[in-house]
């Protein structure tokens, strides 16, 4: 029954009421009628109420399933950025450690010693435990060796212990970055999807561990500013780019 025939079901039963009333109606009759409107203004707010919770429960029901649907979880997002991690670890796995040439901070001489076969021994142990703790690869900024050290980038220092317990100290410096090895690859990778050619006037690029940057190199002013006018647009930090004009190719920036 729709509330618009029950609202006129009770308005006949008023009028019956007082009908009877102005007929001298006994009381018997008079509860009977009583009894009848309230019964039915009862079944009336029963049935509106319990129509309405239903309404809300469904309405919660689905908001709750869409905010699940639209919205991934924390864990979601941690477990894609990890894959992506893992992912960069074993192609690093894949790659020497890269070597540079002893600067005037040299303060000993090498001799018959394999520092660069201990370090990538070192650095190979660092990788490894990265695939168990993707978490730590986060700060990684990149890794090298040179007079003798092995040199670990990270941005952020203080997290210096968490990789010297996993490598020991002999040998091995710390140093503070601005970029993670990860955003770093995020930028090479955007270059490389440039088309490298002298027509195009870029010539070469590379991720140098060291510099903790990405190195470019391109024939002129104007490619320049357009190449670094593409890696603001992109979103990346200008500043993780060095652009250089030069009629050569930068193939192992120092």
């Amino acid at each position: 029954m729709s509330n618009k025939e029950k609202h006129m079901g009770i308005i006949l039963t008023l009028m019956t009421f007082l009908l009877l009333t102005s007929c001298g109606a006994n009381d018997s009759q008079m509860s009977e009628i009583t009894s009848e409107t309230t019964s039915q203004s009862s079944i009336d707010f029963s049935e509106e109420s319990s129509y309405s919770e239903d309404v809300q429960t469904e309405a919660n029901s689905q908001t709750s399933t869409n905010v699940e649907n639209e919205i991934p979880s924390e864990t979601t997002l941690k477990n894609e950025n990890e894959n992506d991690y893992i992912d960069e670890i074993k192609a690093l796995m894949e790659k020497d450690l890269p070597s540079y040439s002893p600067d005037e901070s040299c303060d000993f001489a090498v001799g018959d010693k394999d520092f660069v076969s201990e370090a990538s021994t070192k650095y190979a142990i660092l990788l490894e435990n990265f695939l168990d703790f993707p978490e730590k690869y986060e700060m990684f900024g990149g890794a090298f060796v040179q007079n003798g050290y092995l040199h670990l980038l990270i941005t952020d220092k203080e997290y210096s212990d968490d990789f010297l317990e996993v490598v020991g100290n002999e040998n091995v410096i710390v140093d503070q970055c601005s970029y993670s090895y990860s955003y770093l690859n995020q930028i090479y990778e955007f270059i490389s999807s440039f088309e490298l050619d002298r027509e195009n006037g870029l010539t070469s690029y590379i991720l140098s561990e060291n510099k903790n940057q990405v190195i470019v190199t391109v024939l002129s002013e104007d490619v320049k500013s357009d190449m670094y006018s593409a890696i603001d647009k992109a979103g990346f930090d200008e500043s993780a780019v060095e652009i250089i004009v030069a009629d050569y190719v930068y193939a192992n920036p120092v």
